[in-house]
């Protein structure tokens, strides 16, 4: 993309824009709102139709901060559109006006940072080796001992003091365990299921390795605001829990043995990690044509909508 960008037009109601680079990922973009946009956007009267006495006038700042929250964003949203910009937060207002004539183009100017394309390393060179899988005959007595020992099982425990084949029998039918007629039997459930537990774990642990190494061998760089923007929303997320709590995140740090610098370098270091994350996964699924069904994509927005539920503009 150029340095500089100008985007003119002779729409009367088309909004005009400068963009331009100023950093790696970084761009000013000079947004001008057409007056005759403006006048159909007015707020309180139907496109077309604000009184005339009112163009002639400067309207007041309650109006004025309405008219632009109201026509901002969606000029915003058009210019990124139509540059094809792939926005990473934050977005921010450098230049806006405190005051302006309904009747004249309204002037602003945002800061934007945007993701960077990347494209994609040769997968084949992933080399992820499966861990030995072996379960410690000493785990397996400590699982029994615990299950034992378990308060859900007291009365049992009453009754046969120490485990045994007739308490196996009792302990599995107690908890619908099939085909358990001995001491024996009940260890190799818990055999079967920790060896399940523990492929499982392996699996996660190489998937864990391969996305690290995939994401190693991208040269990806991000706008430091855009890593501090996440990282500072994670801080106030969880101080806004502990405080709901009754409690602060100095606190919560010394009782954890930590500092508050300590954590948000932690903050800082998941927040570029699951930022280049997702823009491998965005990359890979576009070189590999991957979409997603309209099904899908309404079932996310729901997920989103819950697990965001006091951010989420209810209009999604």
């Amino acid at each position: 993309m150029a340095d500089e960008k100008k985007q003119a037009t002779s729409n009367p109601i088309e909004p005009k824009y400068t963009l331009k680079s100023i950093g790696d990922n970084k761009y000013e973009i000079e947004i001008t709102i057409p007056a005759k946009l403006a006048k159909q956007k007015m707020p309180g009267f139907r496109a077309g139709n604000a009184p005339k006495e009112l163009l002639e006038k400067q309207i007041g700042p309650a109006v004025q901060q309405e008219a632009f929250s109201s026509l901002a964003p969606v000029v915003i949203d058009y210019v990124i559109t139509k540059e094809q910009l792939h926005i990473a937060p934050p977005l921010e207002y450098t230049n806006v006006p405190k005051n302006f004539i309904l009747g004249s183009d309204i002037k602003f100017t945002i800061t934007v940072f945007t993701f960077p394309e990347i494209k994609l390393p040769d997968l084949k060179k992933i080399k992820v080796k499966k861990p030995e899988i072996k379960i410690d005959e000493t785990r397996i007595e400590k699982v029994l001992q615990e299950t034992f020992d378990h308060p859900s099982n007291a009365e049992l425990k009453k009754k046969h003091k120490t485990p045994s084949d007739e308490w196996a029998k009792e302990f599995a039918k107690t908890f619908g365990i099939p085909n358990i007629n001995s001491l024996e039997d009940l260890k190799q459930s818990f055999r079967d299921y920790l060896a399940k537990e523990s492929e499982q774990q392996a699996q996660n642990a190489m998937v864990d390795e391969a996305f690290k190494q995939a994401i190693d061998m991208l040269d990806i760089k991000l706008a430091p605001e855009t890593v501090d923007y996440e990282a500072q929303k994670r801080e106030q997320e969880l101080t806004k829990q502990l405080e709901e709590a009754g409690t602060t995140l100095e606190k919560y740090c010394e009782a954890n043995k930590t500092s508050v610098e300590k954590m948000r370098e932690g903050w800082r270091k998941d927040a570029e990690m699951g930022y280049k994350f997702s823009l491998f996964i965005f990359a890979y699924a576009k070189e590999k044509g991957i979409t997603a069904t309209e099904e899908e994509i309404k079932h996310e927005i729901e997920h989103l909508k819950q697990h965001y539920k006091d951010q989420v503009d209810e209009k999604m």
